[in-house]
């Protein structure tokens, strides 16, 4: 079992019992106590649980909700999103884009808007919804997430490798000043990097309900992202904080 792996069912213990003990997950995981000690610090440092000696509590960790869930929670908000966000996006423009609701319907919208673009794409929800659409869709292939309707692993990475875009659009589970811009799942949140890595800017997109809240794993720091869209204005706090990032911020 690789470490993420073990991470993420650490996470899934915590989340059922509320409580676990160093000595219990060492036995289930077939590892030495300090190996889970090492699991347990590093999800504390990303806000996952508080550790106590011989275990860990659960904090206010952001949990990953199924792909059909996530496509009907907050769909106003998810609305106005998606028409700032494609207010922000040229024609004759190649994108890259994740598996998020939000940026599944941004897609849409992109689509009813815009002319001559291209798309990059692990989610299968938008490979689906716009097969009849005059967008070229590229498909990175890769390990299917039912959980998220989405590609991913070495498949996917090595397929995005090949490609660069003007633009990466992303969704997230969670923003934190302290933490950044954090994902549920770390295959996506790898993917999303790799993504970062051949994209000219950055767009992350965001519902109020993101703000100060921490999921599973760190993607970016603020000062790696460009833009940032939400449905209504941030606190000031969050304001000047995003221009201090130089991140441009629509609502």
């Amino acid at each position: 079992m690789l470490a993420f792996e073990r991470r993420e069912k650490i996470l899934k213990h915590i989340l059922i019992d509320k409580k676990v003990r160093i000595g219990d997950l060492a036995t289930a995981f077939s590892v030495s106590e300090e190996t889970i000690r090492r699991d347990m610090k590093q999800l504390e440092g990303n806000g996952m649980l508080k550790r106590f000696y011989g275990g860990a509590v659960i904090t206010g960790l952001t949990r990953e909700i199924p792909s059909r869930d996530r496509h009907l929670a907050q769909i106003e908000e998810k609305g106005k999103i998606a028409q700032k966000a494609a207010e922000l996006i040229n024609n004759q423009t190649t994108i890259m884009a994740d598996s998020g609701s939000t940026v599944f319907e941004t897609l849409k919208e992109i689509n009813r808007t815009k002319k001559d673009i291209i798309i990059v794409t692990n989610s299968v929800n938008v490979l689906y919804e716009l097969r009849d659409s005059n967008i070229d869709i590229f498909s990175t292939g890769g390990n299917l997430r039912k959980e998220s309707t989405s590609l991913v692993g070495p498949a996917a990475s090595d397929f995005i490798g090949n490609y660069y875009a003007d633009i990466a659009i992303f969704g997230c589970k969670g923003l934190s000043v302290e933490h950044g811009i954090t994902e549920s799942n770390e295959p996506e949140s790898q993917l999303k990097m790799q993504m970062h890595k051949h994209s000219k800017k950055i767009m992350v997109l965001a519902d109020h309900t993101k703000f100060d809240k921490v999921a599973f794993i760190k993607t970016f720091n603020f000062s790696q992202i460009d833009y940032l869209v939400t449905d209504i204005a941030p606190s000031q706090l969050w304001l000047d904080f995003l221009e201090e990032m130089n991140v441009e911020v629509v609502w």
